[in-house]
């Protein structure tokens, strides 16, 4: 039992494909400002992370055992190509699993759930008139948390159905050909939109948004990146969506962004890049934040009444890549790229549900 105590939320093998050393990968943290050479098997890891109940940790590991020979086979042959449809589509699942098992979304979760137990639920408990008649105040229920044995189950279930939700989004295999690698973080795969992200007051990276792209580094050359096809062209991009990429700044800008939205580390393949990491850290520490959601209120033409909206926290940055062409004449309302298949999609997974709930 005890060896299955740590579990992680950034596979094994994952690592491994960024590690020059038999089990051991460099680690940069940000808050310490040190790097040093760690084990993978402790690394990105909490004990019982997915709760004690070792059913969940099992199907974990047979879907990382599954996506791992399509990572495995990308790599081999530099292509994506390589893939048939049905491994496509278990890559972008694999890619969103990613996204929503790290600590960073259980952070998420966390906050949002404390923002509307604060701002929604407390002033609904406060009209109710047995709460009244009991004399609850406001303080004594603010000392109180809503909480979950494992928040990380609810994002992790949303981003394993939500694979549908990309499918419409162009993939590139980008083939690093410069001298600065790769790197990756505890938190690996970064929804960025370069065309709406400066928009004050939007949200604007959403598996639905216009304009989004999904990052996700393979290795210290390799990186898979989804794009909305209708906001950008990738000039070089190869029939079988392969895209080399020789300058340094373009991989330093994608490095940044693992740099801003890691929790608290980094990994690397080459110590030599550590004077480059730091030098990186120190220019991007002021886009980093404790906080991870940010949550807003609008106001309604009802007095008693208002709008609450909760939005991951946004940062202004520089994606400006050199084989990134945003097109001409795009739609400049921000938006969901086709809300009648949303629509759709809401609607069906609302029936599945139901008729599981009633079997």
């Amino acid at each position: 039992m005890a060896t299955r105590k740590r579990q992680h939320y950034v596979p094994q093998f994952y690592l491994g494909y960024f590690s020059n050393k038999p089990k051991h990968i460099f680690m940069y943290n940000l808050k310490r400002e040190m790097h040093k050479s760690v084990p993978i098997k402790g690394a990105c890891s909490i004990n019982y992370f997915y709760g004690k109940n070792l059913a969940i940790e099992d199907s974990l590991s047979k879907f990382e055992y599954f996506a791992s020979s399509i990572l495995r086979k990308i790599q081999v042959n530099e292509n994506l190509t390589c893939l048939d449809e049905k491994e496509l589509i278990n890559l972008f699942n694999f890619i969103l699993f990613q996204r929503g098992r790290t600590e960073v979304s259980q952070k998420k979760m966390i906050e949002s759930a404390d923002f509307l137990y604060k701002e929604a639920l407390i002033p609904m408990m406060l009209n109710d008139k047995k709460i009244i008649e009991a004399g609850i105040t406001k303080e004594k229920l603010e000392k109180y948390k809503l909480s979950s044995p494992n928040p990380i189950l609810t994002p992790l279930l949303i981003h394993l159905q939500s694979g549908p939700l990309i499918a419409d989004l162009h993939p590139a295999l980008l083939i690093n050909k410069s001298n600065t690698n790769f790197i990756t973080s505890d938190n690996p795969v970064i929804l960025f939109n370069p065309f709406f992200n400066n928009l004050q007051g939007i949200g604007a990276d959403g598996f639905r948004s216009k304009g989004i792209t999904i990052i996700y580094p393979l290795n210290s050359k390799l990186m898979i990146m989804l794009f909305d096809s209708k906001y950008y062209n990738f000039s070089r991009l190869k029939d079988d969506f392969t895209l080399k990429v020789s300058k340094n700044k373009d991989i330093r800008r994608i490095n940044g962004l693992q740099m801003i939205n890691c929790n608290h580390n980094v990994f690397f393949e080459d110590e030599n890049q550590i004077k480059d990491i730091k030098l990186q850290h120190k220019e991007l520490s002021s886009k980093r934040s404790s906080k991870y959601v940010k949550p807003e209120k609008y106001k309604t033409d009802d007095p008693n009444k208002e709008i609450l909206h909760l939005k991951n926290r946004k940062y202004n940055y520089n994606f400006d890549l050199s084989f990134i062409i945003t097109k001409e004449n795009v739609d400049k309302t921000h938006g969901d790229r086709d809300p009648e298949f949303t629509k759709f999609y809401q609607e069906f997974m609302k029936k599945h549900f139901a008729k599981k709930v009633q079997k």
